[in-house]
């Protein structure tokens, strides 16, 4: 005999239903943790790396996808850098016109004789220096989140300060051609 719910639905309809939204739940739930572990643990130390990262859904009961659940498996390059012994950061070089507006990559002015530079883990400055901005912690908090047209997105639920590195691209770089033949894998619409 099947006991009624509210509104005279049976409760095993409304069990199946919460089961699956428990089990979607549950799976959020572990990406979260999976994220912010990995984010807060970088660099091989514990504890000194970036704010937490969360996933929210509000558009449908979309499970996450399971291309959000590969945490930790994209190639990270920086190992294969050659830098000269000279050379221990990246320079930005920028078009005149620009460097004399402050425009482009950066809000700030400078002239034609300076340089913009990142330290990199070859540098011999200390981790306070100036240049290191990219490779300090991730302070803002991070929310990867349905869209209603355009699949899943990242923005952080704070007010984020004008020019606040807030990661590293860590995706691949391909060329237009490949992008077109496999844009369906990339975009499926």
């Amino acid at each position: 005999m099947a006991k009624r719910g509210k509104g005279g639905t049976t409760t095993a309809s409304n069990k199946d239903t919460k089961s699956q939204k428990s089990n979607r739940n549950r799976l959020r739930m572990r990406v979260q943790r999976t994220w912010t572990r990995w984010a807060r643990n970088v660099n091989g130390r514990t504890g000194d790396g970036a704010a937490r990262v969360t996933l929210f859904n509000d558009v449908d009961d979309e499970e996450v996808p399971l291309s959000l659940t590969g945490v930790g498996r994209f190639r990270y390059l920086e190992d294969q850098y050659e830098l000269g012994p000279n050379l221990p950061f990246l320079v930005f070089r920028v078009m005149p016109t620009i460097r004399s507006k402050g425009q482009g990559f950066f809000n700030f002015k400078y002239g034609p004789r300076e340089i913009v530079v990142e330290c990199n883990p070859y540098c011999a400055c200390s981790t306070s220096c100036r240049n290191r901005v990219s490779q300090r912690p991730r302070q803002t908090p991070m929310q990867v989140f349905k869209t209603q047209t355009s699949g899943w997105a990242v923005r952080s639920p704070v007010p984020v300060r004008r020019g606040t590195v807030l990661g590293f691209f860590t995706g691949s770089l391909m060329l237009v051609y490949f992008f077109l033949l496999h844009s369906s894998v990339y975009f499926p619409m």
